[in-house]
């Protein structure tokens, strides 16, 4: 599993994506970045592969400055 997070400016998570492939070229599973919205690929924990996206949107933020994903809501 692959584990994407697309982020705005202040590290708040906009979307989350698990996906198993990408195609060959494709950094990333979206088609769409908004204006100082930025994507880092997260490595797959098992604690994070437990977890629905909907649950990583909401117990994680993106520390910017790091472009890691952090515990704390955003």
């Amino acid at each position: 599993m692959r584990l994407f997070v697309k982020y705005d400016k202040q590290g708040k998570i906009t979307s989350t994506a698990k996906v198993a492939t990408l195609t060959e070229g494709v950094d990333h599973p979206y088609i769409d970045i908004g204006k100082g919205e930025s994507v880092i690929e997260v490595p797959a924990t098992k604690a994070l592969e437990t977890l629905t996206c909907e649950e990583i949107h909401g117990k994680y933020r993106v520390d910017v400055n790091k472009k890691k994903l952090v515990k704390g809501k955003g």
